[in-house]
């Protein structure tokens, strides 16, 4: 009984909820790519594609019991996931300055060094834990969890909300 509960929740959990937000982010993304595909609006469809492919992702590993693999595949999720965040960060940016201040070469630069530091969390010893005794869902390390929480803070989310009240003190002048 504890077993089906457990399943039915995991099924809920991933499928459901995680599947809608998964749609959502394929609609979004598409709508703004197709709708005159601009830079500033392929970058922000960034943070759409990889956070849809980090729960795709998430779909296939959902169902498999090898720890090597889940352990691969939740990596590639957690990367993806995470490395979304500084999408609208650059876009943040990109809009607040414009095109010709922060050419591409700056935004490939925002891009790799955040992706770096993402990449990092790999090296962080017994990081994640998943397998059979904890039901084959992800449990973070402490260690992991204050990572990723500094990495996601002060790499995309200070600078978004930063650029973002920019933009709103710019808009609000007009």
């Amino acid at each position: 009984m504890v077993l089906f509960q457990l399943i039915t929740t995991r099924f809920i959990q991933v499928y459901i909820a995680q599947g809608l937000v998964l749609l959502v982010f394929i609609i979004l993304a598409i709508k703004l790519i197709c709708n005159e595909p601009k830079r500033t609006k392929i970058i922000l469809s960034g943070f759409y594609f990889f956070g849809g492919v980090g729960l795709f992702i998430n779909f296939i590993y959902a169902l498999i019991y090898n720890q090597a693999i889940v352990k691969f595949f939740n990596f590639i999720t957690n990367f993806c996931v995470v490395f979304s965040v500084i999408f609208p960060m650059v876009f943040c940016l990109t809009f607040y300055k414009g095109d010709e201040k922060v050419g591409i070469t700056k935004q490939l630069v925002s891009f790799s060094v955040y992706g770096l530091f993402v990449f990092l969390m790999i090296l962080i010893p017994n990081g994640v834990e998943i397998n059979e005794h904890t039901g084959w869902t992800p449990h973070w390390s402490i260690l992991l969890f204050i990572y990723v929480s500094l990495v996601m803070t002060a790499g995309a989310v200070i600078p978004t909300i930063y650029y973002a009240l920019k933009i709103h003190q710019m808009i609000e002048v007009v």
